[in-house]
């Protein structure tokens, strides 16, 4: 009887022990995977970017995202691009857009990640008047669409800052009509390719 009530305080004890150890190794387990990195909700972005295609342009924007779920964020952007050669004539634009981003592939530390953006928005001319040869009248560029697409790359410095380069395509849209009556010239579409940098914080 006194071996059975020992073998059972040694079960019991030994059963103790390996349920503690088990909770213990789940808690440090699930410390392990949670996110040290990007952890807040918000954050502001300032971006420089230059580009080539239709037109050299060049410019800087402010932004301010949210964390929807871990990896994917969403916010709303400004910026200001102009004509890379100092052309004030050619064009200026100040582009607000929506925008999303996900992580489409992030390292085993969490600090770095292969990015997939797009901004979509309304984009505003600010020297809107130009010369048509084709109809040898003075015009204007009417505000339209922005649309940027990108790929990228995101690396932290710190917990909840680091730097963002993306490549991707951009297309500005404008109508032109008349100065004075208003009516339709053309279309205006500029397509450029645009390599952005950003500093998150």
């Amino acid at each position: 009887m006194k071996i059975i009530k020992r073998t059972l305080v040694i079960t019991g004890i030994v059963t103790l022990s390996m349920n503690v150890f088990n909770v213990s190794a789940q808690q440090t387990e699930t410390a392990s995977l949670q996110p040290n990195y990007n952890t807040r909700n918000l954050y502001m972005r300032v971006s420089y970017g230059i580009g080539g295609g239709d037109w050299a342009t060049r410019g800087m924007g402010i932004g301010l995202f949210a964390k929807v779920r871990p990896g994917l964020y969403a916010g709303l952007s400004g910026y200001y691009f102009g004509d890379a050669g100092g052309r004030a004539a050619i064009q200026q634009i100040i582009p607000v857009a929506g925008e999303i981003q996900y992580e489409l592939e992030t390292t085993e530390k969490g600090n770095g990640a292969i990015l997939l953006g797009t901004s979509v928005g309304y984009n505003f001319v600010l020297n809107r008047e130009y010369y048509n040869n084709r109809y040898s009248t003075t015009g204007l560029i009417q505000n339209g669409l922005y649309f940027n697409p990108s790929i990228g790359y995101r690396l932290n410095f710190s917990r909840n800052a680091g730097v963002i380069f993306d490549l991707g395509y951009q297309l500005v849209q404008g109508k032109g009509v008349d100065v004075d009556s208003e009516a339709f010239l053309q279309n205006h579409l500029q397509h450029n390719i645009l390599l952005k940098g950003s500093l998150f914080f």
